[in-house]
């Protein structure tokens, strides 16, 4: 059966217990309506055994434009459903290493019907 790989975005991610980044006040109100259809993409992603799936979401900040450069180091670490975080800092990666995360998911189908998110190291 082929594998399906989704990137979405942080706004799925959980900040607290039953709190995602999305619905937050800090979410940006002009990509809500994107973040939510995606919110939803999931949600019916989870009830399907028919499909070989896993959803990544990338971490708050992603490349240059979230303070990261774009060398790619290939270290990275891997989280579920939860908003990765440097101690009190966002955590973020580049877009290098991003890339190695989708293709090193694709190859190992580590997170066969599973949500879940990386940062650098």
């Amino acid at each position: 059966m082929p594998y399906l790989l989704v990137v979405g975005g942080a706004g799925r991610l959980y900040v607290a217990e039953n709190l995602q980044l999305i619905d937050t006040l800090d979410f940006p109100k002009e990509i809500f309506d994107g973040a939510n259809s995606v919110r939803n993409l999931l949600a019916e992603l989870k009830t399907r055994t028919d499909v070989n799936w896993s959803f990544i979401s990338p971490p708050a900040l992603l490349g240059v434009t979230g303070g990261y450069s774009e060398e790619r180091t290939g270290k990275y670490r891997l989280g579920n459903n939860t908003l990765l975080m440097n101690g009190d800092v966002l955590a973020g990666i580049s877009v290098a290493d991003f890339a190695i995360t989708l293709a090193d998911d694709l190859e190992q189908k580590a997170h066969l019907h599973q949500h879940f998110t990386v940062a650098a190291e």
